[in-house]
């Protein structure tokens, strides 16, 4: 590839990713501080970019040098925003989340593609005590905060500090309202926080072992909402009621693929994969290539799972029905553990 063919390939990608194609040479000539007939002579190629002003392209435009050169090349690159900032509170978190959301509702014609061995985040935070629980966890073994290093859990002691369900609230609002979602789920989906929450009472991390039925019940209250959103084919928040503007919601019962949390945002400008790397830390990636292989995925076991959503009415109340009854096993292993 020479150089006049170079050039041609990075504003071509720059054009790709470009919501509004009408504004783009302008907003090159305020990016390289140049004139817009300057833009043209690069575009058209009767201008070399200059090595600075390359550097500026592709970093605001997050475009991989390698895969221009390389595209052959098998190597992927992933970026992970926790390795360079660490989360040092949960408003820190928080902010961060909304962030992601608020960029995911920016794109356009986004669909969410969201495959999950554990209940994604996003419906842990519909709830306080939750929300405070899973940070609690976080907090202890995944951010390593000094603050709740020899902390007990109580949730009436969660001061949602800075405004954090508010802010997550806010979020959750554009994510159920906006958002077009195809998930596949499993019966277990639950198992790791109930396990949870076993593991830090009979640790003796409650500071009120009854708030572990609290729990219990949040979940059941989640899991009715969710599995009443799969009846209807769209999302909604809870105590609401779907209106004709509402996202879809399409669910699927996946028995065989097993995986890690991986999500997947596609749409027409800039397409990414969110996959877990330590839970709820994350990894990223643009990488075409992966786009491709993992939407190619998605659809594969799309093929190999049962629907849940809308007509499919037995797989859905049979699927809920072992989660709920996984709840109660666990209500029963509370008792036992507050009967010793």
């Amino acid at each position: 590839m020479d150089s006049f063919e170079l050039q041609r390939k990075i504003f071509e990608l720059i054009e790709i990713k470009t919501e509004n194609s009408k504004d783009l040479k302008d907003d090159l000539a305020k990016l390289l501080c140049i004139s817009k007939g300057a833009v043209y002579k690069r575009i058209n190629g009767t201008t070399a970019i200059s090595l600075a002003d390359l550097a500026t392209l592709m970093k605001h435009y997050n475009i991989s040098f390698d895969n221009l050169i390389y595209p052959e090349k098998q190597d992927i690159l992933f970026s992970f925003p926790q390795i360079e900032k660490k989360i040092v509170s949960f408003f820190e978190y928080t902010h961060t989340f909304k962030a992601a959301v608020d960029n995911f509702a920016s794109l356009p014609n986004p669909q969410i593609y969201y495959a999950t061995n554990e209940l994604p985040f996003f419906y842990y935070f519909l709830d306080r005590d939750l929300t405070y629980f899973k940070f609690y966890i976080y907090a202890k073994t995944v951010w390593s905060l000094d603050s709740y290093k020899d902390r007990s859990l109580s949730l009436k002691d969660f001061a949602e500090e800075h405004g954090v369900m508010g802010i997550l609230t806010d979020s959750l609002k554009t994510y159920y309202n906006q958002l077009p979602n195809i998930e596949f789920w499993n019966e277990n989906v639950l198992n790791n926080t109930l396990n949870q929450i076993v593991y830090f009472l009979s640790t003796g991390y409650f500071e009120l072992p009854e708030e572990a039925f609290i729990l219990c019940d949040k979940l059941d209250d989640i899991m009715i909402h969710v599995e009443k959103m799969a009846e209807l084919g769209q999302k909604f928040m809870p105590g609401k009621e779907p209106t004709e503007h509402s996202p879809e919601f399409r669910m699927y019962y996946n028995e065989i693929s097993h995986t890690n949390n991986m999500l997947l945002i596609q749409n027409s400008l800039q397409s990414a994969i969110f996959t877990s790397y330590d839970n709820p830390n994350y990894i990223i990636s643009t990488d075409a290539r992966l786009i491709d292989y993992t939407l190619k995925w998605f659809k594969n076991i799309q093929k190999s799972s049962l629907p849940i959503s809308r007509d499919a009415e037995k797989t859905r109340r049979e699927m809920f029905g072992k989660i709920h009854k996984r709840i109660d096993v666990t209500r029963s292993e509370i008792e036992s553990i507050l009967a010793q």
